[in-house]
């Protein structure tokens, strides 16, 4: 970016400064190219934002995030979303920095993120620093957007394990042929690596997400193949009918049935040869033509019914389609159609077939719609009578999602708001719901609200009132990681309690913690808020703990739910090191019988190595103060520090020897010094 001697970037026009960052990456534009100078900042402020799913320039990356008051003041969860976006943009460096700015582990979330946008450099990176595989889960994810070196090199680790290979190539067929990568599925085939007798399964996924050439293509090789499955032509054709547009569903049909693309020029003649085949194209196939995603849906189904013997009219109206193969029930992609508009024309379309059955589908169209927030399909649905009341869960789900549009329509329908579903949004940092259930929103929402009828809404803000006068709302908030959502509970009366605390400490929010503290939260006496944070290996927090003065068990009870809890996962030996250095309580024989419960390595060795210094030290300690209360003299004072000073040597030489023998726990944490966003991937450091 260097310019000739002599010259500026003032030199520059307008347009060409415009020309030059229009070939630079967007974040290099904004990371560097705006920062040279005023003139070009004020020039370039189309590229203000960060987007951390591509490579950052190191030097930004490390000011911004390098900062662990920066880092820390995020709850875990964005933490975690912080590697594993940048885990997404392949920058190794950049990884490097966030790993050791956000105090915790790495995470199977993170090797996901990295395997599914296809950087075998990071996944090899993250491998050689022991991070968590999920190798299945990420093996399919690679396969299905195609990135044929991350599934080699997954499945390059189980070389020794032929059947775990066996079966990890297998998913990733299927997954490779859904997403319709053809050169995938061969190298999956031809090395033998996968189970073709999962062929027929690859060939549904292929045609129900309308990959027609590959779909063509995988039959074939069912075909020739004494193993590759036996291909149920009833389930082929549903799946083709999802995701072929007409044309193709006409020639697969016909190939099946094998007269080979008679296409649709004369229905009546095709519906005569095809009336032995009727019971193929049943009510599944026509259900999943109107369901389809593509814009000839009406088009496919009408031929259906006229070429290929098809019925949903007359006897058949009774009949009811419950799930479609490798798509789902017919009801979600119904719901979820690409406009709200395209819903309600299939919807109306199929009441106006005349099922009998119509009412029961009525029924989980009304629950899909509510799970995919559509409003309108609720609305159409409510105004005709089409829902049960009887269908519980609803507005939990509304709740969990934070639609407040889904929940007028449900109050509107007769559907009640209970406190657990205000709990419910609590926990999911849905603030916006609380306000509107309390009447402070003056949205649309809040309006439509009140037009849903006043017992309605007294109902709901009830359900408000009764969920603030319990004791856990404000800790169900702490769990969101919303700092905004537990200050306005606060506000409107909620007390801040140690369940709050332990919350907080739970989600990893150092800054949370910090406030909570400063208005006087209690921490508890039991040292759960450790625990809490241990579990999950959160040194940040642990730190702030610590730093904030919160107290632990006086007994080692804490240190023993650490070493082992029947309900709770244990926490890691560099967890338990640490607990043992910032000096919390520790009964070491407790801890010897937990210890062979705890599944990570090590953890009973170091117990043990850790108990003759631990019995020295207290026995010296005991023979001092006994000798000290003995003899209350200078000499004997004197005495007395010698034997504690022996003592703590004792402890510190088992220190020592533990040391030299495994790692440290992180470095400390600083403290947090304002909010900083990685709950999205655009990121402004404006």
């Amino acid at each position: 970016m260097s310019l000739p001697r002599g010259a500026s970037w003032d030199s520059l026009t307008p347009e060409l400064v415009e020309l030059v960052a229009s070939c630079l990456p967007p974040n290099e534009v904004a990371c560097t190219l705006r920062l040279l100078n005023k003139s070009l900042a004020k020039q370039l402020q189309r590229w203000t934002s960060v987007t951390l799913s591509r490579p950052v320039p190191p030097h930004a990356f490390a000011r911004h995030w390098g900062d662990e008051r920066v880092t820390h003041a995020l709850p875990r969860k964005q933490r975690q979303r912080l590697l594993c976006l940048t885990a997404c943009s392949g920058a190794i460096s950049n990884l490097d920095v966030a790993v050791s700015a956000v105090g915790f582990p790495l995470t199977k979330e993170v090797f996901h993120a990295a395997a599914a946008s296809g950087h075998v450099h990071v996944c090899e990176w993250l491998h050689d620093r022991r991070c968590p595989l999920h190798g299945y889960m990420a093996i399919q994810e690679a396969a299905k957007l195609g990135h044929a070196a991350v599934v080699r090199w997954l499945l390059s680790l189980h070389r020794p394990d032929p059947g775990l290979r066996s079966v990890m190539a297998s998913a990733s067929l299927v997954s490779a042929a859904e997403g319709g990568h053809r050169d995938l599925c061969e190298e999956l085939l031809v090395a033998v690596w996968a189970r073709r007798h999962l062929l027929s399964l690859a060939v549904y996924k292929a045609a129900a997400a309308g990959h027609v050439g590959l779909t063509d293509w995988l039959l074939a090789q069912a075909a020739t193949s004494h193993d590759g499955g036996s291909i149920n032509d009833a389930v082929l054709l549903s799946c083709a009918a999802y995701g072929y547009e007409l044309p193709a569903f006409q020639r697969l049909y016909h190939a099946r049935m094998g007269r080979g693309g008679a296409g649709g020029s004369n229905m009546a003649v095709a519906a005569a040869a095809d009336e032995d085949f009727g019971w193929l194209c049943g009510p599944d196939v026509a259900f999943a033509a109107i369901a389809s995603p593509k814009p000839d849906w009406r088009a496919k189904f009408e031929w259906l019914e006229a070429a290929a013997g098809c019925r949903l009219r007359g006897s058949a109206a009774t009949v009811e389609y419950d799930m479609l193969p490798s798509v789902g029930g017919t009801a979600e992609p119904l719901a979820a159609a690409p406009t709200p508009e395209d819903a309600l024309e299939r919807i109306a379309f199929l009441r106006g077939l005349g099922l009998a059955s119509f009412d029961r589908l009525a029924h989980r169209l009304f629950r899909a719609a509510v799970t995919s927030a559509s409003a309108p399909v609720l609305r159409y649905l409510r105004t005709a009578g089409l829902f049960n009341l009887q269908d519980t869960g609803l507005t939990a789900v509304a709740a969990e999602r934070g639609h407040v549009a889904v929940l007028v329509e449900l109050l509107a329908a007769g559907y009640d708001i209970g406190p657990g579903d205000v709990r419910i949004a609590a926990r999911d940092g849905h603030l916006h719901v609380l306000r509107w259930l309390a009447g402070l929103e003056e949205g649309a929402e809040a309006g439509a609200a009140e037009t849903a009828g006043s017992e309605a809404g007294t109902a709901a803000r009830g359900a408000l009132r009764e969920a603030m006068e319990g004791e856990d709302l404000i800790a169900h908030a702490a769990e969101s990681g919303s700092l905004e959502l537990v200050s306005w509970l606060r506000d409107k009366g909620c007390r801040l309690d140690e369940r709050a605390f332990t919350a907080a400490a739970e989600v990893g929010h150092v800054a949370m913690l910090e406030w909570m503290a400063a208005g006087g939260c209690p921490m508890g006496d039991n040292g759960e808020p450790y625990l809490a944070a241990g579990r999950n290996g959160d040194f940040a927090v642990l730190r702030c703990l610590r730093r904030l003065g919160c107290p632990w068990d006086p007994h080692g009870h804490t240190f023993s739910l650490a070493v082992w809890d029947p309900s709770q996962k244990p926490c890691s030996l560099a967890v338990l090191r640490w607990l043992v250095d910032q000096g919390c309580p520790v009964d070491w024989k407790a801890a010897e019988i937990r210890a062979p419960v705890h599944a990570a390595d090590g953890v009973m060795d170091w117990i043990r190595s850790q108990m003759p210094a631990a019995a020295a030290s207290n026995q010296a300690a005991a023979a001092a103060a006994h000798f000290q209360e003995a003899t209350p003299t200078a000499a004997s004072s004197k005495a007395a520090r010698g034997l504690a000073a022996a003592a703590e040597a004792a402890a510190a030489h088992g220190q020592a020897a533990e040391a030299a023998t495994s790692d440290r726990a992180p470095n400390g944490v600083l403290g947090v010094n304002g909010p900083a966003a990685a709950n999205s991937e655009a990121a402004n450091w404006d």
